[in-house]
């Protein structure tokens, strides 16, 4: 399904035909330049697990978020699956329209498969029929600079370990993780912030592709937005998890909201990688589950 739903996103490109989408006339809307295509916007949140999974793995019912998207004009797949859980890997395949590697191609080439991912038919094709590549957020993971004053907030330990390797192992490490969770919230903020600013691609023929580490770890924030500390992220990573994904939730339709409204002729894409992967803390998920994904469509 993940690789249907890549061909029909190629077709759409190739295609571009502008959508008509009625909205509320009181609202001062983005509309392209003339000659200008329909923006794109493609956001990834990392790790945000598809709907039967967090029914299955946590009792959450995240059916106000799908509702809200489907009320919004967005077609929510509910039975995407991505063939491994691991992003190199799919977001790789996804972006080249084939399956050409493996997670083991990862681990055995990991600079060829980044060089794989940079320069993949789908950019190319994006290029082909004038659209400017604007990178937000992990620009740096498709090996390109992401916008000024955006970037990752991928940290890792002096050792080189990610915070999900140590959270996963539970060693005594997290000391040594060289971060700060204020700082790195900030810098969520402010990629969020930078793609609600329409006015910014109001000249059309832009794909944005803004990939985030949520609610992928480290888990920075509550449910409620403010900011989690260190030690409650490491102490119940499980309900950890789910603070920063109901809190996730939140922020995709925030974006998604302002996107439709503002930019209406837009294409917004919504999708996930994988679901979460701590499946050692669930008692009834298995590795097929976590391949899971959230898709939806505007």
């Amino acid at each position: 399904l993940a690789f249907v739903f890549a061909v029909l996103f190629a077709f759409t490109l190739a295609s571009i035909v502008p959508a008509v989408v009625s909205r509320p006339k009181e609202v001062a809307e983005v509309t392209s330049a003339e000659g200008g295509k329909r923006n794109i916007y493609f956001r990834l949140f990392d790790e945000y697990s598809r709907s039967r999974y967090m029914k299955k793995g946590f009792g959450y019912d995240n059916s106000a978020t799908t509702d809200a998207l489907e009320a919004m004009g967005f077609s929510v797949s509910y039975s995407s699956k991505n063939e491994y859980n691991s992003t190199s890997t799919v977001m790789t395949n996804f972006f080249n329209l084939d399956y050409i590697v493996t997670p083991e191609d990862v681990t055995a080439d990991p600079v060829k498969v980044k060089e794989l991912r940079q320069n993949n038919p789908t950019f190319s094709l994006l290029r082909e029929n004038g659209y400017n590549l604007v990178f937000v957020g992990g620009g740096y993971f498709y090996g390109y600079q992401p916008v000024e004053g955006t970037g990752s907030t991928q940290s890792s330990t002096m050792m080189g370990e990610t915070f999900q390797d140590i959270l996963y192992a539970r060693t005594p490490l997290y000391p040594f993780t060289i971060r700060n969770f204020s700082s790195e919230a900030q810098s969520h903020l402010v990629n969020i912030d930078y793609i609600k600013n329409t006015a910014t691609f109001q000249t059309g023929s832009n794909f944005i592709l803004a990939h985030w580490d949520l609610p992928h770890s480290p888990y920075l924030f509550n449910r409620d937005g403010s900011i989690k500390s260190a030690i409650d992220s490491f102490k119940n990573p499980k309900e950890a998890y789910l603070d920063q994904f109901i809190y996730t939730s939140v922020v995709m339709l925030d974006m998604a909201e302002t996107i439709t409204i503002k930019d209406p002729e837009a294409m917004v894409i919504i999708l996930s990688d994988h679901s979460f992967r701590g499946s050692d803390l669930l008692d009834n998920i298995t590795t097929e589950d976590q391949c899971d994904i959230f898709a939806a469509v505007y």
